[in-house]
């Protein structure tokens, strides 16, 4: 006799089952602009894209945004799908599959801070004194970054960056630099 969990996620020709959730909060926030999709760019969605309709959330994770909608339901908990429960969820590096949890941490619904530098090649010296450093730092759920540190000897001492902010565009810096 096939679980309940086979059964949710038993995929048959030309279906593709999975369950997701994004709390009510997070779809009436004042920053979001919850939608359904049928279009996109002023085109009809095409199947890779979520073809008849799609969620979008803005502020939270893609996974989020359901493609092909079936159905919408209000629940007074969290979705118990696999991939609410058993994905999309981070850990830390202490955390294997011999030790793992899942019911520890909550799943995630918006994009983790992100920084990357794109001016530095890994084995770049550099001297003393002013650094120009260019890269980016972003963080989801509408969220802006407070500061951007950076660490020229592997992270034994740190110093926070400069940044500017390019106009009109939230939380994107034409680029971080440090003098110190």
């Amino acid at each position: 006799m096939a679980s309940r969990q086979d059964e949710e996620f038993s995929v048959r020709a030309g279906q593709i089952v999975g369950q997701a959730h994004v709390k009510r909060a997070e779809c009436k926030a004042d920053n979001t602009n919850s939608s359904q999709a049928s279009s996109f760019l002023q085109e009809i969605l095409n199947r890779d894209h979520g073809f008849p309709l799609r969620v979008v959330v803005p502020g939270v994770i893609g996974a989020r945004s359901v493609k092909w909608l079936d159905s919408i339901n209000l629940l007074a908990e969290e979705c118990q799908g696999f991939f609410m429960q058993k994905d999309y969820k981070m850990f830390p590096p202490s955390v294997n599959w011999d030790n793992i949890n899942w019911s520890s941490r909550r799943p995630q619904m918006d994009f983790p801070v992100q920084s990357a530098i794109c001016s530095l090649e890994d084995v770049q010296m550099v001297r003393p004194g002013k650094v120009s450093i260019k890269g980016y730092a972003v963080s989801g759920g509408g969220r802006g970054i407070e500061r951007v540190d950076i660490s020229m000897d592997g992270g034994k001492s740190w110093v926070e960056a400069s940044r500017t902010q390019k106009p009109g565009r939230d939380y994107i810096s034409e680029h971080n630099s440090s003098d110190k």
